[in-house]
């Protein structure tokens, strides 16, 4: 007798040809985005969002990333780390925006280079997709990603805001002068989803 697959699995399966069949009425990209994931990212449903709530599944910095095809704009498909991925600008009011933002998550060499050469507390959390005090804007980046340009215009203010799916709660962290983590604010709750206790 067949054993019926977990439903995780198809959960997951449904996704997948969900994002299939969408990205099959999407057009080519004129210069497919090849690379590297910058950063850590988060995937909820198949889906990585410039929102970039903190949840959902941890793509690793370092994945090999191919996207060919882009739709109404904001809507780009492809590959990260060999998964069908499709990647949503919430933010764009034009295709190039969205590419512009693509190609921040896109970057040519492997990140996970510079990662080697991080104390081994710093390295640990950056993996586990979480911060710690300390750490440089560069390492906050690649543990939890850009934040939302909404909430986070600009990579040089002192405070950039980042979004918890626990009930869509937001933790702002929080630069000293010399670009170090110097605290993160919000729910506790929240700060312990993005927060990294060693």
């Amino acid at each position: 007798m067949k054993r019926p697959l977990p439903l995780n699995t198809v959960v997951r399966l449904a996704l997948v040809s969900g994002i299939v069949l969408i990205s099959a009425c999407a057009a080519p990209i004129a210069k497919p985005v090849v690379g590297f994931s910058c950063c850590n990212l988060r995937m909820e449903g198949g889906w990585v969002s410039s929102n970039n709530v903190q949840g959902g599944t941890l793509i690793p910095a370092g994945e090999p990333v191919q996207l060919t095809s882009i739709k109404k704009r904001f809507y780009v498909y492809g590959s990260i780390g060999g998964q069908e991925v499709a990647l949503r600008d919430d933010g764009a009011n034009t295709e190039a925006d969205t590419l512009r933002w693509v190609n921040k998550l896109v970057v040519s060499d492997d990140p996970r280079q510079r990662l080697r050469a991080w104390p081994a507390e710093i390295r640990t959390a950056a993996q586990a997709g979480r911060v710690l005090v300390g750490m440089t804007r560069e390492q906050v980046l690649f543990s939890l990603g850009y934040p939302s340009r909404e909430d986070t215009p600009d990579l040089e203010a002192s405070t950039w805001r980042y979004w918890t799916a626990l009930d869509d709660s937001p933790v702002d962290l929080r630069f000293d002068g010399s670009g170090k983590l110097a605290d993160l604010a919000g729910r506790p709750a929240a700060i312990r989803t993005v927060g990294f206790d060693s």
